[in-house]
């Protein structure tokens, strides 16, 4: 599942984590205006018809919701964390084509 975050509030975020029964959480921090996060929006799609029954996808516009951005210590962009139990357990930043970006996820999904 994609869903875009619109509130920006960590107790909203927090209701994605308490809901997401089990699944891990991909945080994908994005702009407008960034090409890369373009690139990037392209490649979550296809990973979502890959893993989605694994993985749940919350994209968060970086300029409009400053403070999750701010939580996460997000100064790049794109930024991609990766969240198990309402926990950060790993990040990268810039994009990566699909066949790494599973392979970075795989080792988290049950």
């Amino acid at each position: 599942m994609i869903k875009n975050i619109e509130n920006d509030d960590i107790n909203s975020l927090q209701n994605e984590f308490d809901n997401s029964q089990g699944k891990i959480i991909l945080l994908d921090f994005w702009a407008s205006w960034c090409s890369p996060c373009k690139t990037l929006d392209s490649t979550l799609k296809l990973l979502d018809g890959e893993m989605g029954d694994r993985i749940d996808i919350l994209k968060i516009n970086a300029d409009e919701n400053v403070n999750l951005t701010n939580k996460y210590s997000v100064r790049n962009l794109p930024t991609l964390v990766v969240v198990r139990e309402g926990e950060e357990v790993s990040r990268q930043i810039g994009a990566l084509p699909l066949s790494k970006l599973i392979d970075k996820l795989s080792g988290f999904v049950k």
